[in-house]
């Protein structure tokens, strides 16, 4: 049995993207197919992209083309969360259709555990599992940087707010359930209020229907900067532990990309261990 990754970014982000799936690689044994969500990458691209890992056996890429997909001009994009972030919400329609669980990956980080753990996480009925937002004012829906919506749809206001730069997905129940379009609708309905783009338009939809997973699978930058750790429902002997122990570091804000000189984060040089072996 194979695990399922996929990840997705422009032409921009490929040697981040080589980096995360570098660290993968090194840290499992068991055999992975990555699905790479691509527009406008060059035959080149894709080539150099293969050979960066044809000394790791057990990693075999595929190239899933979004060429097509003309509704992908209504979404709200910016200098940061460009028209890639949207991708994986046609994951039902593009990817094999014996596909039924899959893993999403962020470009902007580092594996450090072995990702069959993660993998063999029983996802039962849920849409999707994920973590919630460690940055306290994205913590809750309710929280001002988080769903502006959440009145409107009658989501309750202590319910969390999830981060997507890790998930697991259940495509089979997205299939069932026309998972994809209800969110599409909802971004394109709600362009004017959404904050953090296809995050948004999950967690609208999904508010209900996903399952937390182990913190220590998405430790973000906001965590180490956090002085009470309460307000993200956390312990500090527990946070303290996963900025110790990460499973998936995740570098999120956009000045603390560690290949830019203004990231602080202290896990900074994890990035660049990683680049190092491509």
């Amino acid at each position: 049995m194979k695990i399922n990754i996929v990840c997705a970014g422009n032409r921009n982000f490929i040697i981040p993207m080589k980096v995360m799936l570098k660290s993968l690689a090194v840290n499992t044994r068991k055999n992975v197919e990555i699905f790479v969500l691509n527009k406008e990458w060059k035959g080149d691209d894709k080539i150099d992209f293969i050979e960066t890992f044809s000394n790791n056996k057990n990693i075999s890429i595929k190239f899933l083309d979004m060429e097509n997909y003309e509704c992908l001009n209504h979404f709200k994009t910016t200098k940061n969360i460009p028209i890639e972030s949207y991708f994986r919400l046609f994951l039902p329609e593009v990817l094999p259709d014996n596909v039924e669980q899959i893993i999403y990956l962020d470009g902007d980080i580092i594996v450090e555990g072995d990702i069959e753990e993660l993998w063999n996480i029983p996802i039962g009925e849920h849409a999707l599992m994920a973590v919630s937002e460690m940055f306290h004012e994205a913590h809750y829906v309710s929280s001002p940087l988080a769903l502006h919506t959440f009145k409107k749809l009658n989501i309750p206001e202590k319910s969390k707010y999830f981060n997507a730069g890790v998930l697991k997905i259940n495509i089979k129940k997205w299939k069932e359930n026309n998972i994809a379009k209800r969110i599409i609708d909802y971004l394109i309905e709600n362009k004017d209020e959404v904050l953090w783009h296809d995050q948004d338009g999950l967690n609208a939809v999904l508010w209900n229907d996903w399952g937390e997973l182990p913190s220590e699978w998405n430790v973000m930058t906001a965590l180490f900067r956090e002085e009470d750790f309460e307000r993200i429902d956390m312990s500090k002997e527990t946070a303290c532990y996963i900025m110790r122990n990460p499973k998936i570091i995740h570098y999120t804000i956009s000045k603390e990309k560690p290949w830019k000189e203004t990231c602080t984060n202290p896990l900074k040089d994890r990035y660049f261990f990683y680049a190092n072996m491509i």
